[in-house]
């Protein structure tokens, strides 16, 4: 009892024993997700949301990404990265005043109608009056802001992580409340559905068959639709796109497509773009594992818009795999913690393409992930690791390794201080 009121004091006004009051009460499996519930009750009401619009923190988003690594880590790195994530979290801005909602019926009619007419506190208020939260619940805010681009579809993103994160932390009330609460409000925020109006009028315009797939994909169909992404500008990019949707392009081929557009942009992107560009794989997660939003062929072509989004290079001028010295075996998540790049993609390659090692390369990527400070790269390298995961078994074993390959380029060329971390496991000893 005396631990959890320590972690809650310095969830309230945290100070240099963060860390140490954080070890003292997570000594568990029980209660870690106590310390991690007490988190979310905590911080979600005096963190200053509307501070960050139409940007959002992502200390909260975070969680859920650390959780999903928790069976590919061992229990002390772990403890490590999810220690450091709630350190994160607890360094959001704060509002001048806590949050504190009226208390609503919990009609989901209500909800709705304050997330359209853009009144966030209703839908929040709303969703305290529910009684017991439910999956289903998360699922009904995300068929409602499937069509919302706004910050690069951060709205359904955040959703789907929450929804995760509640069932993570064994679906409770209260907590749950305020996880439902705050994706409500944020999906009350204004909205920019400029791409999905885009695509839609283009859909309209023709037929469509059923999205299950009647369309014969060939290689060269891949290619091409791979090049318009990359290469074309907006409207050829959706005019080809949108085309090829509606001859009843199979959702699987729009994802491995999207999915190899990510990965070539992920190669090319500098070191300032290299977090925003590994966004990539996360939105494409969240629309994959939604059933509403996957059936939806605007939506895929709203995806489309946002890889098209980021810059390509040449082809020939991207990064390719170098044959390592076989004299100087190196790990690779030291490559990738040592800042080099074309080393961590060379090792991931030889890994997955010729010792077929797919789960090493996971366990060696979440290591160096779970050293890394999650401020510093505002938890976009364990979002779109956890999300590149998910998704092993959903794509094509080639068109996964080759992702992974540009993600471990991407978390070399992005690597900041681990100071934190190693303050943190310090005290785990």
């Amino acid at each position: 009892m005396i631990a959890m009121q320590r972690w809650v004091e310095e969830l309230s006004r945290p100070t240099e024993d963060f860390f140490s009051a954080y070890v003292n009460t997570s000594q568990n499996d029980q209660d870690l997700i106590l310390a991690v519930r007490s988190a979310v009750k905590v911080l979600v009401p005096v963190i200053d949301w509307p501070g960050f619009l139409p940007h959002m923190p992502h200390g909260l988003l975070g969680l859920s990404s650390i959780f999903r690594l928790r069976g590919i880590l061992d229990a002390r790195s772990f403890r490590r990265a999810l220690g450091t994530q709630l350190h994160y979290f607890a360094q959001e801005g704060r509002a001048t005043s806590a949050k504190k909602p009226l208390m609503g019926s919990g009609s989901f009619q209500n909800i709705k109608l304050g997330i359209q007419k853009q009144l966030p506190e209703i839908a929040f208020g709303e969703v305290m009056g529910i009684n017991v939260p439910t999956d289903d619940d998360f699922d009904f805010l995300v068929s409602l802001v499937k069509n919302d681009m706004s910050n690069m579809g951060h709205k359904m993103v955040f959703i789907h992580h929450m929804k995760y994160l509640f069932i993570q932390l064994g679906r409770p009330k209260a907590t749950g409340r305020w996880l439902l609460g705050i994706c409500a409000w944020l999906a009350a925020g204004a909205p920019d559905t400029f791409w999905n109006e885009r695509a839609q009028k283009r859909l309209d315009q023709v037929p469509s068959r059923p999205l299950a797939g009647s369309m014969v994909f060939a290689p060269e169909d891949t290619t091409r639709l791979r090049k318009a992404v990359n290469e074309f500008g907006l409207v050829q990019m959706l005019n080809e796109w949108t085309s090829a949707t509606s001859d009843g392009l199979h959702s699987a081929e729009m994802l491995k497509v999207l999915i190899l557009s990510s990965s070539d942009k992920l190669l090319d992107a500098r070191r300032d773009l290299e977090g925003k560009t590994s966004w990539l794989f996360t939105y494409l997660e969240s629309l994959w594992f939604s059933d509403d939003a996957k059936s939806d062929l605007a939506v895929w072509s709203q995806a489309a818009a946002l890889v098209n989004l980021f810059p390509s290079e040449e082809e020939s001028l991207r990064m390719s795999t170098q044959v390592e010295d076989g004299g100087s075996k190196v790990n690779l998540s030291d490559a990738i913690l040592d800042v080099e790049p074309q080393k961590a993609f060379s090792i991931a390659h030889s890994s997955l393409n010729t010792a077929n090692l797919p789960a090493d390369v996971e366990r060696e990527v979440a290591l160096a992930v779970s050293w890394g400070d999650p401020i510093y790269n505002y938890s976009h390298h364990s979002l779109a690791l956890a999300s590149l995961i998910h998704l092993r078994g959903h794509i094509e074993p080639q068109v996964w390794s080759y992702a992974m390959c540009s993600l471990c380029k991407s978390l070399a060329n992005s690597q900041g201080s681990s100071d934190l971390s190693r303050q943190l496991d310090r005290l785990l000893d």
